[in-house]
């Protein structure tokens, strides 16, 4: 606004400057002076001049006086003729008269017969009117439904137009932020291998990104949290022996940590020595880090032990990396993960939580360390976890669907409704993930965007209705077959998610009451865009 003032300042003193120039350049000094130098010098002097107007002015009063005397002459003539006017006018009033008294009489009885008839025609008009009356009530009332259809109409073209134009899309840079926290884990796993790679500890493998950041959608701008499962290894001497535990309602195990024998094997540095029978090697174990010592309770590994440990760990490496110096690291409260904020100078903030988990088998499930739905979970039970089974089922649609598709735009539409209790956002990726594998993919096009929205309820009423919500992982023969599953997992019956409702008739009330107001909130964030 100041550069603008200041540029109007000056275009105001510019043109200023050339008004005057050109007033200047009209009636400069030497033109004024020659002017009036050619007055003097025209032989005409101002005594005469004034004698000459004087002259002319005496003509022209002797002019307008000859002119005043006619015109007064022609109107006392006027004047004078008006009486006659005036008798001749009576006269003729006088005969109109006569001749209408005598025509009165004649018209009055002619009068009463087409008042009679006026009358009659103004009942039979009334009653033509009151009809046509109502029939105009009645047509104005179905034009105004007939509009207001019509702007029902309008609005929902529109809104099929361009459903998701309006809508206020959370501003998230999940890219760069992953590249971010990519690198990062990078570091920090160099760092573990660097201190632990000679020792009876655990063994980090590469990270594997999952969670609804990295799968390329997020519910909420301001909660985004970018989680990372570190795979954990037996180290060298130990293996992990994996001891199924209840199920509620997923998969759960125990991780038994035991010690081999490894005296007939073979690296190609050499022989590998034996923690069993070798005292030395036994010896150097119990000094150093040990998984069994440090993070195991009566030989299972505990999930809460990990995940203080490489609390501490995180923190202290952090103070020794030349990142400390422009960004600054926070701890957060977590018993089954490690979870840490990192803030830029400028108030940048990234949430990062490190979840830790053992592969079962070559497969793409793992025992994990993430929480579960369940009021209490033992700190040595490790739960189920399908979440890198997820982030490939996400990668593999996503090299099958078309680039503009629209399906994790509606996952994060319907994940940003929820408020309740009885759904949750993985429930709702339950829900699309079975849509993306009946439907062709073709579908999921922007533009049936609203349509798939439909159909995203409409599958979720109808699991509500019968109670029944199947696992996506577990017993279905859709799931793609790029994703790894265990063999017991593919031969297995379809786990019910909703078997809470068929045991417990209340929850499932509630569910349905929820599920009407999460529609109804579905449908304002669509109209209304927030």
């Amino acid at each position: 606004m100041e550069q603008r003032a200041e540029m109007l300042n000056r275009e105001m003193t510019r043109l200023w400057q050339e008004v005057e120039e050109m007033s200047q350049e009209q009636w400069s000094p030497e033109q004024m002076y020659q002017q009036q130098t050619n007055q003097e010098q025209s032989g005409t002097p101002w005594a005469s001049l004034l004698l000459s107007a004087l002259q002319h002015w005496q003509r022209w009063a002797i002019a307008g006086v000859l002119l005043l005397h006619f015109g007064l002459h022609w109107w006392l003539r006027k004047w004078s003729r008006e009486p006659e006017r005036e008798e001749e006018s009576s006269d003729s009033d006088v005969e109109e008269e006569e001749w209408e008294e005598q025509n009165n009489d004649a018209n009055e009885a002619q009068e009463e017969n087409d008042g009679a008839n006026e009358a009659q025609e103004e009942n039979d008009g009334a009653n033509e009117a009151q009809e046509e009356n109502e029939g105009a009530n009645e047509a104005q009332e179905e034009n105004e439904g007939a509009n207001e259809a019509q702007e029902v109409n309008d609005g929902a073209n529109d809104l099929e137009r361009f459903p998701e134009e309006h809508i206020e899309w959370p501003v998230q840079h999940l890219d760069r932020d992953c590249k971010s926290v990519r690198a990062l884990m990078e570091i920090f796993i160099h760092v573990f291998q660097h201190f632990f790679s000679n020792t009876s500890f655990v063994v980090l493998e590469k990270a594997i990104e999952v969670g609804s950041a990295f799968e390329g959608w997020s519910p909420r701008e301001e909660d985004i949290t970018y989680r990372v499962l570190m795979p954990l290894k037996p180290p060298r001497g130990h293996i992990f022996h994996l001891e199924p535990g209840p199920v509620w309602p997923a998969r759960n195990f125990r991780i038994r940590v035991e010690l081999v024998c490894t005296c007939g094997m073979e690296q190609p540095a050499g022989p590998t020595p034996c923690f069993l029978h070798d005292p030395e090697e036994e010896q150097r174990r119990n000094e150093g880090p040990s998984i069994l010592q440090d993070l195991c309770t009566d030989s299972y590994l505990d999930v809460q032990k990990t995940a203080l440990y490489f609390q501490i760990f995180v923190r202290r490496s952090w103070r020794a990396l030349p990142l400390s110096a422009r960004y600054r690291l926070t701890m957060l409260p977590s018993e089954r993960s490690c979870k840490f904020r990192v803030t830029q100078r400028r108030g940048k903030k990234i949430l990062i939580e490190l979840l830790f988990g053992v592969q079962e088998g070559n497969s793409d499930i793992f025992l994990s360390s993430q929480y579960t739905e369940a009021a209490y979970t033992p700190s040595t039970m490790w739960p189920e976890s399908y979440a890198v089974a997820e982030m490939k089922f996400f990668r593999h649609i996503a090299s099958q669907a078309q680039p503009d598709s629209f399906h994790l735009r509606c996952l994060q539409l319907c994940a940003r409704s929820l408020l309740g209790r009885e759904f949750s956002t993985h429930t709702l990726k339950t829900v699309v993930m079975h849509l993306l594998t009946i439907m062709p993919l073709s579908e999921w096009h922007r533009r049936h965007f609203l349509e798939r929205l439909e159909d995203i309820m409409g599958y979720l009423q109808s699991c509500v209705e019968k109670r029944c919500l199947n696992h996506f992982f577990i017993g279905n023969d859709n799931v793609p077959e790029e994703i790894i599953l265990p063999l017991e997992l593919r031969m297995a019956e379809p786990l019910n998610l909703f078997q809470h409702l068929v045991q417990d008739p209340d929850a499932h009330e509630n569910a349905l009451v929820e599920f009407e107001e999460l529609r109804h909130r579905l449908r304002i964030l669509v109209l209304h865009g927030r």
